[in-house]
């Protein structure tokens, strides 16, 4: 069995076959047909030239769900990678042109034309529309769909039918006095005039079930016959014009000693430095590297990984033209990384990430394409940008679950980042304390050059992790509601009465550093206030009524929501519903806990950070610049602390409810945990002050928190990779997981038999394939049903990617007519199976 290698080893790609004519006068081409190694393919079907077959006959990817591509007519040949404007049923969508159609017509084919070229020059240059057939056919998604994705602020948008408020719907709104105003309110939001009229009949069906002013709920017909909204056609194209002039922006003149002065390297930083610089060499025409080196660094926390990709960077600086790309996991880091390297950097980074606008994202994003800005850094997405002259990738935290995207197009952003820097020949690094299992199995089999950075630059030793144990307490919770006749908010307020489960320890270790001058952060798994509402009488959680899944309590014990379909009710409505009912309040999320430390510490100044409060794009950069200047002791939240965040004057960390990730059926659940010990005791004692982490925890005896006690991630992923080596998951395998969902569970029920009954077939019919996979269901997922749509998951995994391939492909081909209203998810690698 072949372990897991690295993605530019599995580049497959089919091979274009003569396609049959398609309805409406489009020419389908077949995909997913042959698969053959694919980098050559990439390169040569997108570097070819306008002698095919037929000059005006244009090769389309058209954005729909449909695995096929377009031929359309063309007065004059379309470079590959321009954007048109076509006829697309009765719509006009965007579509990215590929080049002269390779496949011969039936007499008599009547072809629809392209109606507008919208680029002056290509939107996807050729490596991009290279790495764009590989991820098409690696993740199994729609070849323009995946052009869509990687270009979201620059593709034009068709018209659309808005729902608007009339001048009488916002003043009924505002006034919110009647039903239809307090409905509109929950439609529209607060600030909004308008919303796609498609969004407001979905919503208005989901508020129909949910809204909080019980049966009053209106259809949008209503609302439009009682003259509070209207109904009318959108603006008709909003593309933005490919710019060929360069696009500036002045940046502001710094001083040398505002600009920083580079760090004297430790032996293992220089070391690296040099090491990789090597690869950096570039050719004699000024060209980068003749060819890609993937290296992993492996530094503790606080061993100077940033100073490292600054010094790189300068390295690709000193050749003319060439640009960096430095990915970030979350827009959290994105602010403290932008001041740093902008430091460094005066006026040629650029920033993205999904908190700017569509506009300020197409501005940044030109600045890289004309060459005024030569670094971009951002998240996932940014690996499309649109480089002249990429020399160098910079994957940070390359460990973190947030590289994958959940959905649409679940790709992977260190995967293609990896694959690009083969395309563009570009040194690739990827850092991390806690490197992810597959990239680690890569280094150790020598695919990556593994480097390590086993000290942090102040010398100092890593943080003192202490383990505090604590019983598991059962029965805990806070009464609701008895027997009365309506709740109130004060019986589920933290306060002295509240049993939370947070040490005595924990509590005088906060007040010490308090009173030291120094500043905290507590970690807790959960946002919201409690896990759920228990029902006495019914001896179960408050479900939601979507979802397999209970409740949360959010905003200090008054709204219940569910953190998958965002579903909303109140607390006051559930104990009305249930007059002989006692509910009590079971466990903490990050409301409740900022709410208890600061009944226990009420001296220090305490604020929560998690995404309930980043919703807003800009609390997330105040909050963090707040803590930095000091004017915050203690900050509460949830994991999005743990990640890479670098603030010199945290002390102590504290780590609550870590047992909750041990207890999550999936097989990552104990590398995810690892992680994130290590990475949040890393926010501790990074300057000169020693730092200090309590882990409050039930499973004190645990080996894998005992590892993380010692910091130690050789023996950790020693033992990780044999666990997994020995139950055949990756990295020694490949996994595809495959989601089908719908409203109706006897319809998905029936499917399952006929997919049982397929694989019946498949053993028969050609069991040497069959035995080289193992598939895993039909079967129920731990969260059965997600926004009304009942689910079932079948798992492809095997060491022959061939193999799995090829059987899966077979299944998504058997199975490619569903029953109305179920839908099939395709999950390539997944990184969970909850």
């Amino acid at each position: 069995m072949k372990p897991y290698e690295s993605p530019e080893k599995y580049m497959t790609l089919p091979r274009q076959a003569r396609g049959k004519l398609g309805s409406g006068g489009f020419f389908q081409h077949s995909t997913f047909i042959v698969w053959i190694p694919a980098l050559a393919y990439a390169l040569a079907f997108s570097l070819r030239t306008f002698q095919g077959p037929v000059v005006n006959h244009l090769e389309v990817a058209v954005p729909t769900p449909l695995a096929r591509t377009f031929t359309y007519l063309a007065d004059s040949p379309v470079p590959p990678g321009m954007r048109v404007l076509v006829p697309f049923g009765r719509r006009r969508v965007v579509g990215v042109a590929l080049g002269p159609a390779q496949a011969e017509l039936e007499a008599g084919t009547q072809l629809k034309k392209i109606e507008k070229i919208l680029d002056d020059t290509p939107s996807y240059s050729e490596t991009v529309l290279a790495i764009a057939r590989w991820i098409s056919t690696y993740y199994m998604h729609p070849l323009g769909e995946v052009l869509r994705t990687m270009l979201p602020a620059s593709s034009e948008k068709v018209a659309k039918d808005l729902l608007a408020l009339t001048p009488e719907g916002e003043q009924a709104r505002s006034a919110a006095s009647t039903s239809e105003g307090q409905f509109l309110k929950l439609l529209f939001g607060k600030k909004k005039t308008e919303m796609s009229y498609g969004a407001a009949l979905g919503k208005s069906k989901r508020l129909a079930g949910e809204a909080t002013i019980g049966s009053d709920a209106f259809t949008v017909r209503q609302l439009v016959k009682s003259g509070l909204v209207v109904k009318r056609r959108g603006s008709t194209m909003r593309a933005r014009e490919m710019q060929t002039e360069e696009v500036e922006r002045a940046p502001e003149p710094l001083s040398p000693a505002q600009r920083g002065v580079a760090p004297e390297l430790r032996p293992a930083q220089r070391q690296a430095v040099d090491r990789i610089c090597q690869a950096l060499r570039p050719t004699r025409d000024g060209s980068p590297a003749a060819e890609s080196k993937v290296f992993l660094l492996h530094g503790v926390t606080g061993s100077g990984k940033t100073e490292v990709y600054i010094q790189l960077i300068e390295e690709v600086l000193k050749e003319s033209g060439h640009q960096a790309l430095l990915l970030v996991p979350e827009i959290s880091l994105t602010p403290q990384m932008t001041q740093v390297f902008e430091r460094r950097f005066p006026g040629i980074v650029a920033v993205v990430h999904s908190a700017m606008t569509d506009i300020a994202r197409w501005q940044e994003l030109q600045r890289i394409r004309a060459g005024t800005a030569r670094i971009l850094i951002g998240p996932r997405s940014a690996v499309f940008g649109p480089f002249g002259k990429l020399a160098l990738i910079l994957v940070d935290e390359e460990h973190d679950g947030s590289y994958k995207q959940s959905t649409g197009l679940t790709y992977n952003g260190r995967d293609v980042a990896v694959l690009r820097g083969k395309l563009e020949k570009a040194a690739v690094v990827l850092g991390s304390a806690t490197p992810s299992m597959e990239s680690y199995q890569n280094a150790l089999a020598g695919r990556y050059e593994l480097l390590e950075m086993p000290e942090r630059v102040t010398g100092r030793p890593l943080p003192e992790i202490n383990i505090i144990p604590c019983e598991k307490k059962r029965g805990l919770g806070t009464v609701v509601k008895a027997h009365s006749a309506r709740p109130h908010a004060d019986d589920v307020q933290a306060d002295e009465r509240d049993d939370i489960p947070i040490d005595p320890k924990i509590l005088e270790a906060l007040e010490q550093n308090r009173l030291a001058g120094r500043q905290a952060i507590v970690l807790v798994n959960r946002r919201g206030y409690a896990y759920y509402l228990f029902s006495l009488q019914e001896r179960q959680a408050v479900p939601c009524p979507n979802c397999s899944i209970s409740l949360t309590l959010h905003a200090r014990s008054t709204v219940l929501r569910c953190h998958y379909c965002d579903y909303k009710t109140t607390v006051e409505r559930i104990v009305a519903e249930r007059p002989g009912d006692t509910l009590i309040a079971v466990g903490y999320g990050s409301q409740k806990a900022e709410d208890c430390l600061a009944a226990k510490l009420p001296k220090a100044r305490i604020t929560r950070l998690d995404s309930d409060i980043v919703v807003d794009r800009e609390v997330l950069p105040k909050v963090l610049e707040k803590f930095r200047r000091g004017d915050i002791d203690i900050l509460v939240g949830t994991q999005i602390l743990a990640k890479g965040h670098d603030f010199p004057n945290v002390t102590l960390i504290v780590i609550l409810e870590v047992d909750q990730l041990l207890n999550l059926p999936d097989f990552r659940a104990g590398e995810r945990t690892f992680q994130l010990i290590v990475q949040a005791a890393g926010r501790a004692g990074r300057a000169d002050l020693p730092g200090k982490v309590l882990i409050q925890t039930v499973r004190a005896e645990n080996p894998l928190v005992l590892a993380a006690l010692e910091q130690d991630y050789k023996g950790f992923a020693a033992s990780e990779l044999k666990f997994r080596r020995a139950h055949e998951y990756p990295p020694f395998t490949r996994m595809i997981a495959i989601e089908i969902n719908g409203p109706h569970k006897p319809r998905l029920e029936t499917l399952c038999t006929q997919m049982e009954r397929w694989q019946d077939e498949l053993a028969v019919k050609q069991p040497n394939l069959a035995a080289k996979v193992r598939i895993l269901g039909p079967s129920v997922p731990p969260i059965e049903t997600i926004r009304g749509r009942h689910r079932r998951t079948v798992i492809f995994s095997s060491g022959d990617l061939q193999a799995l391939r090829t059987v899966s492909q077979a299944f998504v081909t058997a199975f490619g007519k569903l029953p109305p209203k179920v839908r099939l998810r395709i999950d390539v690698d997944p990184q969970s199976l909850i």
